[in-house]
């Protein structure tokens, strides 16, 4: 078991014109009553091109990219008054995400098997904003999951979705470093585990472009 995990995050990000790019790293320390430390973490890089001329503001009092404002959107709405309707805003997007939960000291599950694994994914995409609000995303996936008792495999996926977005911030702000610690009741270590996997794949995989 153990009481407490000890999270580590550090962010950067960039914009030249219609480029951008973002990155970011997770870590997680975990000691153990009765074992050693443990360490698992992950990280992504990605980048953004606007083909149409958008770009992402960048705002500087808050570190975070500002929402999209689409030159010649395809709909028009109150949001798009003054700007006359066109093709919309098309995006090219790449990334690449990394994460390592295996850690030797990992204890044995119940079936006397070894925890963990280590998952590399890549991402290429298309993004084409109808308005500032909405958007259609198709992407590219290609991950190479590898467990200590399967090994490495490979998994891939075409898909397309549909995105209202909501007024909100965007991405990765400004580079800033983060420690800190979350003193709570103890917890099994497969449950601080299963927490650090949840947390860091949120930010790592499920976060979508933009």
């Amino acid at each position: 078991p153990a009481s407490y995990q000890q999270l580590f995050n550090t962010q950067i990000a960039r914009v030249w014109g219609p480029l951008w790019t973002q990155a970011e790293w997770y870590g997680t320390l975990i000691p153990q009553h009765a074992g050693e430390l443990l360490f698992f973490h992950g990280y992504y890089v990605s980048a953004g091109y606007f083909i149409t001329g958008e770009y992402r503001k960048y705002q500087k009092d808050d570190g975070v990219f500002g929402p999209v404002k689409v030159r010649h959107p395809r709909l028009s709405g109150s949001h798009s008054r003054g700007r006359s309707t066109g093709r919309g805003g098309w995006e090219l997007v790449a990334r690449y995400a990394y994460l390592d939960y295996y850690d030797q000291n990992t204890p044995l599950s119940p079936k006397g098997t070894t925890s963990g694994i280590r998952l590399g994914q890549a991402t290429f995409g298309l993004n084409w904003y109808l308005a500032d609000r909405l958007r259609i995303l198709f992407n590219y996936n290609y991950a190479v999951p590898d467990e200590p008792t399967a090994g490495a495999s490979e998994a891939k996926r075409l898909f397309e979705s549909l995105h209202l977005l909501k007024q909100r911030r965007f991405g990765c702000g400004r580079a800033l470093f983060s420690a800190h610690g979350t003193a709570q009741r103890e917890h099994s270590t497969s449950a601080w585990f299963a927490d650090s996997c949840n947390r860091m794949s949120h930010h790592l995989f499920l976060h979508s472009f933009g």
